[in-house]
């Protein structure tokens, strides 16, 4: 009787800990149709910063982001975060996003991404036809 104890119990463990991991390592994905507005600061000097409203940009963005493939970077979450070179918000922080380097925070999940997703990222905000703010004018 015990050792079907310890074995339901390491049974539950392992499932217990195939769900967590499953669950740190899913990219979320975004949807279209429930986003209003996509804030895209670049880390220039000084930060710049376009919010995107119109219904085929934030398409055009939300169809590149949910393409983008990444590898989980498990411990980072545990690391201190040290800046940013591109930061992401959706629908005024319902999701947010973070890129440095060839990695990307979305939602507090780290994930590693090809070295050319954040230049692609930079050239759909230069493209994007908004007016460029000020970060810090904007964060006010």
């Amino acid at each position: 009787m015990r050792r079907y104890k310890k074995i339901i119990i390491l049974l539950f463990i392992s499932v217990l800990i195939i769900l967590v991991v499953k669950y740190i390592s899913t990219k979320p994905t975004l949807h279209e149709e429930s986003i209003k507005s996509i804030t895209i600061a670049t880390l220039s000097s000084p930060p710049k910063v376009k919010k995107i409203t119109r219904k085929e940009d934030i398409a055009q963005f939300v169809n590149y982001y949910n393409q983008i493939k990444g590898k989980p970077l498990i411990l980072r979450a545990f690391q201190n975060q040290k800046g940013w070179e591109l930061l992401i918000k959706i629908n005024d922080g319902s999701h947010n996003l973070t890129l440095i380097g060839n990695e990307i925070e979305v939602d507090g999940h780290w994930f590693v991404v090809d070295d050319e997703v954040k230049e692609n990222v930079k050239k759909l905000y230069n493209d994007f036809d908004y007016e460029e703010m000020d970060y810090i004018m904007y964060e006010q």
